[in-house]
């Protein structure tokens, strides 16, 4: 991990460009870096909000103060924040001081919208490859929507190099899809997510325009496969026979002017070039079409599937 090259401090460390060039370290994903740099406004604006309630049940699974009031002394470290959709409902919570909450994130245009959303937050440019701060320090590390495109063994080792004895490592992702086959997180979703038949034939109206979004990441790392999980295999730093997993669901409404661009503002998409955005928006709009008003629709908004589901191990520290 270079560990030589950090600072006894750990604060301030960033390996320089010609360092990474030449290094034989893992490197952030590409795809995910260019793309999150370029699309990190249209990211903040159409990606969907965390439910409190869910966010609440992922806390107190991770032994963390909710509302926070410092009398457990505890740290946290968000990983891969993004433009700080997540880190809302972190904040509503009571954390976001310098002394309780540290930022992490590898995209420069991701951080340059989080830094705007956040200005008081502790953000540091870096990846789970490299994180810019203390050994055995935070109480637990969270990561929205990001893990898949950084699970390995290099990536955990350092994440345990940072939390303290008895420390918790925690994922949380939003989803579009239930169908088996293609979400292979779910097993079983009707007994998972408690979905009653009805309402998954609504899903599926959602679910096209997803099916036909993400006929297009087969190259790149996704959620939806479940490769993450291979991560956890042959490591001794998490305990995997005691991790929580955690599913629920809603409906929520969203314009379909929109929808386009909340598929556009996925890292798979935005790399296509745009006579495949083209044909890609075209397929969006006859999905739109070809939806049924008094099933697919309501109050003028298409009705989106919203999953949810979060992951909790605890390190072996």
């Amino acid at each position: 991990m270079l560990n030589s090259l950090r600072p006894l401090t750990g604060f301030k460390y960033q390996l320089k460009t010609l360092t990474r060039a030449m290094s034989t370290e893992p490197q952030v994903h590409p795809t995910s870096l260019n793309s999150f740099d370029s699309n990190h406004a249209l990211y903040d604006k159409v990606r969907p909000e965390f439910s409190p309630e869910i966010v609440a049940s992922f806390f107190k699974e991770l032994s963390l103060e909710t509302p926070y009031d410092g009398s457990k002394g505890q740290k946290l470290l968000e990983l891969a924040v993004g433009t700080g959709k997540f880190t809302k409902q972190i904040v509503a919570r009571g954390w976001g001081a310098p002394e309780n909450l540290t930022a992490v994130e590898p995209s420069s245009g991701m951080l340059e919208s989080f830094r705007k959303n956040f200005p008081n937050i502790d953000a540091r440019e870096g990846s789970s490859y490299e994180l810019p701060v203390e050994d055995s320090a935070y109480d637990a590390v969270i990561v929205s929507q990001g893990y898949h495109w950084f699970a390995d063994h290099n990536s955990l080792k350092e994440i345990y190099r940072v939390l303290k004895p008895g420390g918790k490592l925690g994922f949380i992702w939003n989803f579009d899809m239930i169908d088996l086959g293609f979400n292979k997180n779910l097993q079983d979703p009707k007994q998972q997510l408690g979905i009653s038949d009805e309402e998954i034939e609504i899903a599926k109206g959602w679910g096209q325009t997803a099916l036909d979004a993400h006929a297009y990441d087969g190259d790149v790392p996704q959620y939806r496969k479940a490769e993450w999980r291979k991560s956890f295999e042959n490591q001794s730093w998490f305990d995997k026979n005691n991790a929580v997993d955690f599913f629920k669901y809603s409906f929520l409404p969203f314009e379909k002017e929109l929808i386009y661009d909340y598929w556009l503002s996925r890292s798979y998409i935005t790399s296509l070039p745009d006579s495949e955005k083209a044909v890609f928006k075209k397929k969006i709009d006859e999905d739109i079409a070809a939806l049924k008003p008094e099933q697919h629709f309501d109050d003028g908004k298409v009705k989106q599937f919203l999953g949810t589901h979060y992951f909790v191990i605890q390190s072996t520290k």
